[in-house]
């Protein structure tokens, strides 16, 4: 976890923890003294982000914990295989350094094998699988576009795999995840 902890009502949460449980609220507050550093961050992941960015602000919040950002489904595909190649985005650009990879990386299989991690269902018996499961409103009221963005094997990575289904009830831990 990086010594990152965010109370949470009651319980207390690590940074692994907020990114196991895709705790919202846990991203809002680690980002709400970021300001324009978490735009910069956006942009050196090829997002598309504001210059300035109030993370104070409930728009900013917002921005921060559920990324509302237009993000195609390749560009957040491409945004992992920074985790998966020690920080370099696709073509060798630096974007984070090695080691904060390689922590995020950690992470992100905790999101696969943690017992309340969102991708529990990604598990693959004898594969380490690292990644994350998203959940965004659908252009159909009422539903979801549910994604699991996986990095295998997570100890030495090969392959970026996002699935993505639209017009779905479930949540990206529940469809796309398994």
């Amino acid at each position: 976890g990086g010594g990152y902890h965010v109370t949470l009502s009651i319980d207390v949460l690590d940074l692994a923890g907020i990114l196991a449980v895709s705790s919202n609220v846990g991203t809002a507050k680690l980002a709400e003294p970021l300001g324009d550093k978490l735009g910069e961050a956006y942009r050196r992941f090829h997002f598309a982000a504001p210059a300035h960015l109030d993370t104070r602000s409930f728009d900013g919040a917002a921005m921060a914990a559920d990324g509302d950002l237009d993000i195609s489904p390749l560009d957040l595909a491409l945004a992992y295989t920074v985790f998966a190649d020690r920080g370099r985005y696709a073509g060798g650009e630096p974007a984070i350094s090695e080691r904060t990879a390689a922590e995020i990386l950690t992470m992100l299989e905790g999101v696969v094998t943690s017992p309340d991690g969102t991708g529990h269902a990604a598990q693959i018996a004898g594969v380490r699988v690292a990644g994350k499961t998203g959940t965004a409103g659908s252009a159909t009221e009422g539903l979801y576009y549910a994604s699991f963005v996986g990095i295998v094997p997570a100890d030495a990575p090969r392959y970026v795999v996002l699935v993505g289904l639209d017009g779905v009830t479930k949540p990206g831990g529940m469809v796309p995840a398994p």
